[in-house]
């Protein structure tokens, strides 16, 4: 028999209404990146992720007796608090120096 094409993908933009962002996509038209407010809001929350109260690290951590307040190593003269990550700028990664801008 002959078998007509039928585009599936178009049947899907139509009934959930476009073209959606797939896993990874970036919003281009969106400004929402650059507000003061939602960068301090998500460096709170990729810290409390990080090393959060009942955070994976922090439980392996302390089951190694280490306290909070207290530094690393036999010594215990390091660090007492983790180095904070500069945030990336646009597309640059972490680590990108800050004066390279274009």
């Amino acid at each position: 028999g002959s078998h007509a094409y039928r585009d599936r993908a178009a049947e899907r933009r139509a009934l959930r209404g476009g073209f959606g962002l797939g896993p990874g996509q970036k919003n281009a038209g969106s400004d929402h990146d650059n507000d003061p407010t939602c960068i301090e809001d998500a460096k709170a929350e990729a810290l409390n992720m990080s090393f959060g109260a009942g955070s994976y690290a922090r439980r392996i951590m302390e089951g190694m007796g280490w306290k909070e307040g207290e530094a690393l190593g036999s010594t215990t003269k390091g660090l007492t608090e983790p180095l904070q990550p500069t945030g990336n700028i646009g597309n640059a990664g972490l680590g990108w120096p800050q004066t390279r801008h274009r």
